[in-house]
């Protein structure tokens, strides 16, 4: 069933998450540094949820030259990241 399929994803997803914050630390305090990188590079303001949101849309692009199962599990994750960067406010 799809809320089966679904919850199983979630969980690959969270898994992905977890693992990721193993290797490269908070995935808040790594969004705000990229915002800060982004931000001094282009000389524009870029939040710290908008850099989540434009790693998603990146892998979301990988996914149309390559589809690979791998970059909509990335992007889902990144998405994740972004909603929880938007509710910290």
């Amino acid at each position: 069933m799809f809320i089966d399929n679904a919850e199983k994803i979630c969980a690959e997803v969270l898994a992905i998450l977890s693992e990721r914050e193993k290797t490269h630390g908070d995935p808040v305090h790594v969004h705000e540094r990229i915002a800060h990188e982004w931000s001094a590079y282009q000389w524009n303001s870029v939040k710290p949820v908008d850099a989540a949101i434009m790693l998603a849309q990146m892998k979301l692009a990988r996914y149309g030259a390559s589809p690979d199962r791998e970059h909509l599990l990335d992007a889902i994750g990144y998405l994740i990241i972004a909603l929880a960067l938007h509710d910290r406010g």
